[in-house]
């Protein structure tokens, strides 16, 4: 059952007392009220999160390390040029979406056409959706409340001309779905794609493996006939915090 507790993020923003000139991550989360009665209920991270009060605890709980990994992974890089269709894969509240936007600011969030946002958790999903339409209000933002193993094409369409941005924030990392799947889903579009993936680098649980390995199979050559890797990076990393990270960054044309 859909738990109906009010939100006061989403709510915050349905009065305008969040809004697009002042909106941002280090907002949202000092506005969450977090109960640590509820941190075993996360689950390391990997829960599908019932309430906004567990949404709450998991800013509080988890927003400082992704916002840690994150900020040194997109120094590592740069977005394309062109207009954008972004996918978020497990997307949550939206944090990795944030912080490309506070990182790169109007000279990308100009260049946004569509956001498609996939989460298993109906209320991480629904606040998520609140939050980016309001750092992108004149933004196409598609919600998709399924689970990895159930996204169909029709879930990732997009138009051919935007570079698609795939987006795996301590997601790939994670058992539980069939990657190579759902890599499969994601290039049945044509076009230019660029994949970026972070998570905890560690040996249980899923783990870097199955990062490394989606990365290996990207470069196998038995897929140079329809598909051209453009760019690639794969890196382990320490985040200011100490903790060790692993992403990789992938540009491909199908």
């Amino acid at each position: 059952m859909l738990d109906l507790e009010r939100d006061r993020i989403v709510d915050a923003i349905s009065s305008g007392q969040l809004n697009s000139n002042n909106i941002s991550i280090d907002k949202i989360r000092e506005m969450a009220r977090p109960s640590k009665d509820l941190w075993e209920d996360l689950d390391r991270g990997r829960a599908i999160l019932p309430t906004p009060a567990h949404l709450d605890q998991y800013l509080h709980s988890y927003a400082p390390m992704i916002k840690s990994q994150w900020s040194i992974v997109l120094s590592e890089i740069e977005v394309s040029t062109g207009r954008l269709t972004i996918f978020d894969y497990g997307c949550g509240q939206g944090l990795a979406i944030m912080l490309l936007l506070e990182r790169y600011g109007p000279n990308l969030s100009g260049r946004v056409n569509k956001l498609v946002l996939i989460e298993p958790s109906y209320v991480a999903l629904r606040r998520a959706e609140k939050i980016l339409g309001c750092y992108l209000p004149d933004c196409n933002v598609r919600p998709v409340n399924k689970c990895l193993d159930e996204v169909s094409p029709d879930d990732l369409e997009a138009d051919d001309d935007d570079v698609k941005l795939h987006l795996f924030s301590n997601v790939i990392d994670v058992e539980g779905f069939d990657q190579y799947s759902l890599l499969s889903e994601i290039f049945s579009n044509k076009g230019l794609h660029c994949v970026l993936a972070v998570g905890n680098d560690r040996n249980t649980h899923g783990g870097s493996e199955r990062l490394e390995m989606l990365f290996n199979l990207l470069h196998d050559d038995g897929h140079r006939d329809w598909l051209t890797i453009h760019d690639s990076k794969i890196q382990r990393f320490e985040t200011d915090g100490g903790k060790k990270a692993i992403y990789f960054h992938v540009m491909v044309e199908v």
